[in-house]
């Protein structure tokens, strides 16, 4: 049963620690065709400002990732070591979106990059919507998914 057919309050930014770890999570365990992410989980330290096509332009608007939205991320790796870095850092990354808030859901893409190498023919990605259900964020819908 959806969040939305059981009357669930809408979504607010207050949810994105546990949103982000949700989906970051979902990214990951959901793509075997991913690149390796070397041994441990390497996330980009900031959230990119999605298109309307759900892709994670290196040179779009970001945000800093907040404490609140590391732990989330961290928690749902547990006991699993995450390791927040720059997007000048090479290799394997996850890079997530900005939330985008849709009623009672919420949206977030990403991309597994294995370097931040526009033309680089080597990554997955994707966007996932999000719902609160039995008091977790879990993901209900597969948005878009691509391998390059």
């Amino acid at each position: 049963m959806s969040a939305e057919s059981t009357g669930a309050p809408e979504a607010t930014s207050t949810d994105f620690p546990e949103v982000l770890g949700a989906a970051a999570r979902a990214a990951t365990a959901s793509r075997s065709n991913a690149p390796a992410l070397a041994g441990h989980i390497q996330v980009a330290d900031v959230l990119i400002e999605p298109t309307e096509m759900w892709s994670l332009p290196l040179g779009a608007p970001n945000v800093p990732l907040s404490d609140a939205e590391r732990a989330g991320i961290e928690a749902a790796y547990s006991p699993f070591p995450i390791y927040f870095e720059q997007l000048s850092t090479d290799g394997p990354m996850l890079l997530l979106s900005q939330p985008v808030i849709q009623g009672t859901s919420v949206v977030v893409a990403y991309e597994i990059r294995c370097g931040l190498d526009p033309g680089a023919m080597c990554a997955v990605g994707g966007a996932f919507r999000l719902e609160k259900l039995d008091g977790d964020w879990a993901t209900t819908e597969t948005i878009s998914e691509w391998i390059s």
